[in-house]
This record gives structure tokens, C-alpha cells and sequence, in this order.
């Protein structure tokens, strides 16, 4: 039985995503981009604490709150990729001898797979956000609380190209209708991210 991440050690989670019927690359993207919400509130908070940015202290613990309320979201997530994958798995073990045995299968790999494909879709969909926040940290953050920040958009932007490439896993596979559909909102979201990422300002990083 599946335990919730929130209830595992940190040593039994990483244990989980080497076992095959652990979270895959989307439940790993969504806890790495967890990782990263947390980041980027340590330097968000760090900001706002520093006597010389008294100015943006309220907004940087805004945004530190929101980085935190993200990085709540993503980890339910993950919980809910070891899930999808299991009804998957359940899926594919189903019945098929008869012609009405395997259009019951095929039916529920259908709904399974859509499941799978909204959850890499849903963590970039709060990564579209995570980078907005990313990017006005870095431009008003203090330069010594800025590490953080740069991991974490670092980590966001391996995340978002692994997750486009997860989308083909289930479309693959899917029907023709569903399967561009997915390509096209990923492919939309990912380039919301991307550029968001690539004009991060080049903000030196002190001790």
C-alpha cells in the first residue's frame, strides 16, 4: 500500500522512486519542483528580513507564502502519480478474451491514461507560476539570498523539458484526438516557462 509522501521519511521517499511502482517522472518532477518552491521561499523570506529591503519585504513574504502554498500542491501530486500509475497497471492486468472484455480494458487504459498525462500537465501548469515568481525574486531579492532562487530555477527548467518529454509516454499510445490535444497544452505551457527562464536576470550571487 501506497504510504503518502508527507507521512515518509526523506530516505524512504528517494527508496520509493527507485521502486518501480513508485511515482514516475511526473510524481519526480513534481517533488523536485517542491524542492524548488521551498527554495525559493527561504530566499523570498531571507529578503524581506534584510534591514536594506524593508521596501519589498511585504511582497517578498507574499511571495514566499505562494512559493510555499505551491510546493503544498506539487506534493500531492506526487502522491497522486504513484496512484495514476497503479490504476494503470490495474488497467492493463484487466480481461480481454472477448470482444466486450477488451473494449472494457481499453476503456479504462483510456480514462487511466488521462490521468496520467493531467498530472505532468497540472505540474507544469503550477510551474508557469513558479516561474513568474522565480523571476521577480531574483530581480528585487537581495544578492546574498539569491542562491536558492537560482537553484530553483535551474531545477524548474530540467523539470519542464523532462515533463514535455513525459507527455509522450501516455500519447503515445492514447488516441490520435487526445494525444495532440495533450502535446499542444503542454507544448503551450512549457513555452510560458521557458523564455520566463532564459531572461532571468543576471544578478550577481554574494556569500
Amino acid at each position: 500500500m501506497y504510504v503518502p509522501l508527507r507521512q515518509q521519511p526523506a530516505a524512504d521517499v528517494l527508496a520509493e522512486l527507485a521502486e518501480p511502482q513508485g511515482p514516475g517522472v511526473a510524481g519526480a518532477g513534481a517533488l523536485l519542483l517542491a524542492t524548488a518552491a521551498s527554495l525559493l521561499s527561504r530566499s523570498a523570506r531571507m529578503t524581506g528580513r534584510q534591514p536594506a529591503y524593508e521596501a519589498v519585504s511585504e511582497e517578498m513574504e507574499r511571495d514566499a507564502e505562494r512559493a510555499r502554498a505551491l510546493g503544498d500542491r506539487l506534493l500531492v501530486l506526487v502522491d497522486q502519480d504513484a496512484q495514476a500509475q497503479l490504476r494503470l497497471t490495474q488497467a492493463r492486468m484487466l480481461p480481454g478474451a472477448t470482444a466486450e472484455e477488451a473494449a472494457i480494458r481499453m476503456s479504462c487504459v483510456d480514462v487511466a491514461l488521462q490521468g496520467w498525462a493531467r498530472l505532468s500537465l497540472a505540474t507544469l501548469e503550477i510551474g508557469v507560476e513558479l516561474a513568474m515568481l522565480i523571476d521577480r525574486v531574483l530581480r528585487y531579492g537581495h544578492p546574498a539570498c539569491l542562491g536558492e532562487a537560482r537553484l530553483a530555477a535551474r531545477l524548474l527548467g530540467v523539470v519542464t523539458e523532462a515533463l514535455q518529454d513525459a507527455i509522450e509516454v501516455p500519447a503515445r499510445v492514447a488516441s490520435e484526438t487526445a494525444s495532440e490535444a495533450w502535446r499542444t497544452e503542454a507544448g503551450e505551457l512549457v513555452g510560458r516557462i521557458l523564455p520566463v527562464l532564459a531572461a532571468l536576470p543576471a544578478v550577481p550571487v554574494t556569500a
